[in-house]
């Protein structure tokens, strides 16, 4: 028996409240399941790339899914079928080869002491490459086999699963966009990243992009931070485990050094716990925010920024941000290597593209067009 109009109803519309409240998924899908008639609903995110798996599975043994995460997602033959379905796309087991995966040692050496049945229902909720996430249905070992009335339950709420957890993910971006977006104002700020317990990229701003691309203190390996030195890498990595655990014991405000060659000024790294709204019930969690400071850098930054707001050249844009400092034209001009005269030349056109008369005026538009 499929569900009935009134059920479904409220069944779609506690999936999109899921959608921005992760603390709803691991009862919805217990509802799912029964739903389907079903042992047990889980939600599964792999990404082969970064060696990364998670599981959320509130019916299941607890240590198989910790097994899963830790190991036998390398090994699922059912996986290949899940990168290649599009989102909302239902498989069960015979799109995967039943004998296929009843032979595999996956299923000898693991999954067949589970708990839970051999037969499936999955249903894609997104691809990129070979990483995947898909809602899957699993009965009990006593009833090994998926209904026609299962099947068709799944085929009319899997869609929406799909388009909450897109949701769920959009919203998660856009808050990791915004924590990095905070720091931009900083004077010295020379880019912001915010990562996951393993140092995995969860977000990351222009500036530091342009850092990582020439940086000789850290670097970005399939996805994940390193700093080039391992005595600060070692620390860096162990405060973000620490974070992980929701501790501040290995947490310290002051940043570490990344020495730079040639005796240029070194990069300060800042390690700042982040509390990361996450929508998403699987998947990376934001622990901290990356800060490095660099004076040099973050001058230049700003200086682009003048020019594509203003249309400044890059000498006027110079100018402009040792006026901000507000000590008169004559020290800002002797700090750029101009003299006075040639400064009220270039203040008179940085007045006419920004589109003020006088200096105070100047200072406060290009704050606030830099917060």
């Amino acid at each position: 028996m499929t569900m009935n109009t009134e059920d479904a109803f409220k069944m779609i519309g506690w999936i999109y409240d899921a959608s921005l409240d992760a603390e709803q998924w691991p009862d919805l899908l217990c509802s799912f399941a029964d739903a389907c008639r079903m042992e047990n609903a889980a939600l599964v995110v792999v990404d082969p790339e970064t060696a990364f798996s998670s599981v959320l599975s509130p019916r299941s043994d607890p240590d198989v899914a910790v097994a899963y995460n830790d190991c036998w997602w390398q090994h699922d033959p059912t996986a290949e079928t899940a990168t290649r379905s599009p989102a909302g796309h239902i498989t069960t087991l015979a799109d995967t080869g039943r004998d296929k995966f009843m032979a595999s040692a996956f299923y000898n050496d693991f999954w067949r002491h589970s708990g839970l049945g051999a037969d499936r229902l999955a249903a894609s909720l997104f691809t990129r490459g070979n990483a995947f996430s898909s809602l899957v249905l699993q009965p009990p070992t006593h009833r090994d086999f998926i209904s026609d009335e299962a099947y068709q339950t799944a085929a009319l709420l899997a869609p929406h699963v799909a388009k909450a957890v897109a949701i769920g993910r959009r919203f998660h971006q856009l808050e990791l966009q915004r924590i990095v977006l905070e720091q931009s104002r900083q004077p010295d700020h020379a880019g912001s990243i915010v990562v996951d317990q393993d140092g995995h990229c969860l977000h990351v701003d222009g500036t530091s992009e342009d850092l990582m691309r020439s940086s000789t203190v850290f670097k970005l390996e399939n996805g994940v931070v390193r700093l080039c030195d391992d005595k600060a890498d070692l620390r860096f990595r162990t405060v973000l485990q620490s974070l992980a655990k929701g501790s501040l014991a290995l947490y310290s405000t002051k940043p570490i050094q990344l020495e730079r060659p040639s005796g240029q000024p070194p990069i300060e790294l800042e390690i700042l716990p982040c509390r990361a709204e996450n929508h998403n019930p699987v998947g990376r969690r934001a622990v901290a925010k990356l800060i490095f400071n660099h004076r040099e850098i973050s001058l230049s930054a700003r200086r682009q920024g003048l020019q594509q707001r203003f249309g400044l050249t890059p000498t006027e844009a110079a100018l402009t941000l040792e006026m901000l400092k507000g000590d008169g034209r004559s020290a800002a001009a002797g700090r750029c290597g101009i003299s006075i005269n040639t400064a009220r030349t270039h203040l008179t056109r940085i007045f006419e593209k920004v589109g003020v008369k006088r200096q105070a005026e100047l200072v406060r538009v290009v704050i606030d067009s830099e917060g």
